[in-house]
């Protein structure tokens, strides 16, 4: 079972990666996040990269002599930022829910 508080720690860091990404749309530094205005298929390649960065260390480690001191810490945050996307994504849909709920009753 899991522990409720390392899953509520967990979670608010996933929670503060959502706040982080939407800080970076309004400085400019990206048009939208995964929650915002954006078609499926670029939701799907936001996560994709993101999924492609976990990839490339854990590839890194299985196949690399050398082992990077850093490399739990460096999985973890990139593991906090492929859930803050997918979390991001389905506040995408929960909101085209919501619009086409409010769009049946006008």
């Amino acid at each position: 079972m899991p522990d409720p508080l390392a899953t509520a720690i967990v979670l608010d860091e996933v929670a503060a990666e959502r706040t982080r990404q939407e800080e970076l749309v309004a400085r400019g530094k990206f048009t939208a996040t995964c929650a915002g205005e954006m078609s499926d298929e670029h939701r799907f390649l936001v996560l994709a990269e993101e999924y492609a960065e976990v990839t490339v260390l854990v590839a890194a480690r299985a196949f690399d002599a050398t082992t990077d001191p850093r490399y739990l810490e460096k999985l973890r945050a990139e593991l906090i930022q492929v859930a803050a996307v997918a979390v991001a994504w389905v506040e995408g849909i929960d909101q085209i829910d919501q619009d086409d709920a409010e769009d049946d009753d006008a």
